[in-house]
């Protein structure tokens, strides 16, 4: 009798306990995944937001804060997956189309967007790059990563267009927070001497 009421006792805290742990264990949330990416937590933030996306394969916000939680994790391979899920997934805040400074994603840029011109080449040619943006809420860049495969040269030219960009920060409340977008726009080279 006596361990047959230990047992029920036993399994009474052990249903108390896991209905406990029910009840704080919630799942998790983009916004959830980006204020930990905010606060330099990559791990948490990594772990968060591949919850996310496995419930919600189109959240493309999602998958362009994990690509950024990766490689602030050194995870570069895995970084390009997810913002190549991202941008299939998603608009591109900024375009080589101008839109004036007032943006359509969560920093304004200051400078409008525009294709560019590199060195002069014997072959013209044009070539549409993706490049994710860090803006830090100092109003500088932080990284510049290429979703698309380019070239080293190529490489280095959209980093080098993609820093000219001059912007505000995201504002979150009266606080300027750091925000990861994406930008497209075209590298042009000119046949000449």
């Amino acid at each position: 009798m006596i361990k047959l009421m230990t047992v029920c006792i036993g399994a009474l805290f052990l249903i108390a306990g896991h209905s406990v742990l029910a009840q704080t264990t919630s799942p998790a949330t983009t916004s959830e995944g980006i204020r930990l990416f905010r606060a330099g937590n990559y791990a948490d933030s990594i772990a968060a937001l591949e919850q996310v996306v496995a419930a919600n394969k189109k959240d493309y916000t999602a998958w362009t804060y994990l690509g950024a939680s990766y490689l602030h994790d050194n995870r570069g391979k895995d970084a390009v997956k997810a913002f190549e899920n991202a941008r299939k997934r998603g608009p591109v805040y900024f375009t080589s189309t101008p839109n004036n400074g007032d943006g359509d994603g969560p920093v304004k840029l200051v400078n409008p967007p525009r294709p560019d011109v590199t060195q002069r080449t014997q072959t013209p040619f044009s070539l549409r790059v993706t490049v994710a943006i860090e803006f830090l809420s100092d109003r500088t860049i932080g990284f510049i990563f290429p979703v698309n495969s380019l070239m080293k040269d190529q490489k280095d030219d959209a980093i080098t267009i993609a820093r000219w960009l001059k912007f505000t920060a995201a504002v979150e409340g009266d606080k300027p927070v750091t925000s990861v977008v994406l930008y497209d726009y075209d590298i042009r080279q000119r046949a000449g001497r």
